[in-house]
């Protein structure tokens, strides 16, 4: 009885296991047609989709398992139901014989009985050996046929959650790199319209349009077709509307106007900004300056200036005024040649 509730727990584990990838593939095939039709799905219903044919497959070997273990459990079943009924037959016959040989004793003399008596006896332990006793052949045989399935089980059972365990790990792998994409992408939205301010600086500073322009006559082949003073003017325009918006409107009000533009500014819209002016149209204005050698090469000259000077005062001796002084390795206390 024991055997039977462990593999009815089983199987209904099993069972439970199949109703449920059921579902998931009902799912997975509704996104897929909604794809279909046009539809975005977002990470976490792509993936579904694309794990749709591996849920088919683990469907399918479960159910086969499912159909196995239910004939398996229920064959010992219908094959110990006969030796029941047989066994109860000659269980009946022994003991009509029993009385049979009852009656005769009791016709006979008093050593007779006692002899048949003694018969009786035996035969009363040959009616009480039962072939379920631990040492039988019989109930040896019975128990494997009971204990193969149920080993069968666990063996599937133990496969069903390593199988268990690698979806998990699978979702949580899934959940971590959609962390980091938002994560990345949190780290690039901030660098977008930082870069935006530190570009709007570097236009208000003085001289700073004439050497882009400059720098654009001078390098045709390479910069080509750059922005113009107003593309210029336009950036510092939009700059105001996220920083400095009108200061007739509560606080609060003004920081959701200005927090509509930057979302806007972000997605690259296409909406427009203001007046001809699309977000898209900022953001390429951003990239062409600050993809400009005037601020991408900046301050490299005096990096390897200084660098160069760095390097003739350790080799040299020299701090390009003074006398020439040794430099020693400490822990060899050599002179440095």
């Amino acid at each position: 009885m024991a055997d039977r509730e462990v593999i009815d727990a089983c199987l209904k584990v099993v069972s439970n296991r199949c109703r449920n990838l059921r579902k998931a593939i009902d799912r997975a095939k509704t996104w897929e047609q909604a794809a279909a039709k046009g539809q975005d799905l977002n990470a976490e219903q792509l993936e579904s989709v694309k794990s749709c044919v591996k849920k088919e497959a683990l469907l399918a070997e479960l159910q086969e398992i499912l159909k196995k273990q239910t004939s398996i459990v229920e064959r010992p079943e219908q094959q110990e139901e006969k030796p029941k009924i047989s066994k109860r037959a000659a269980k009946a016959a022994k003991a009509k014989e029993r009385r049979a040989k009852s009656v005769r004793s009791q016709e006979e003399s008093t050593a007779s009985s006692m002899d048949g008596t003694q018969k009786d006896d035996d035969s009363d332990k040959a009616l009480t050996t039962s072939p379920r006793d631990a040492k039988s052949p019989d109930y040896s045989k019975e128990s494997s046929a009971v204990a193969a399935p149920s080993e069968h089980l666990t063996a599937d059972n133990r496969r069903l959650e390593a199988e268990n365990q690698a979806l998990r790990r699978e979702l949580e792998d899934l959940k971590e790199s959609k962390a980091t994409e938002q994560n990345g992408m949190k780290k690039e939205n901030v660098r977008k319209v930082l870069n935006l301010f530190h570009i709007v600086d570097f236009l208000r500073q003085q001289g700073s349009r004439e050497a882009l322009h400059g720098y654009a006559a001078s390098h045709p082949e390479t910069i080509g077709n750059f922005v113009t003073e107003l593309d210029m003017d336009l950036l510092c325009y939009f700059n105001v509307m996220l920083t400095s918006p009108n200061g007739n409107v509560p606080h609060n009000e003004a920081v959701d106007v200005s927090t509509l533009h930057c979302l806007e500014f972000l997605q690259n819209s296409q909406l427009d900004a203001f007046k001809d002016t699309s977000y898209e149209a900022l953001t390429r204005i951003v990239d062409k300056i600050s993809s400009c050698p005037i601020l991408t090469e900046r301050g490299l000259d005096e990096r390897a200036k200084a660098a160069l000077q760095s390097e003739k005062f350790v080799h040299d001796g020299t701090n390009g005024n003074g006398p020439a002084h040794e430099v020693t390795d400490a822990r060899a206390n050599v002179a440095i040649p």
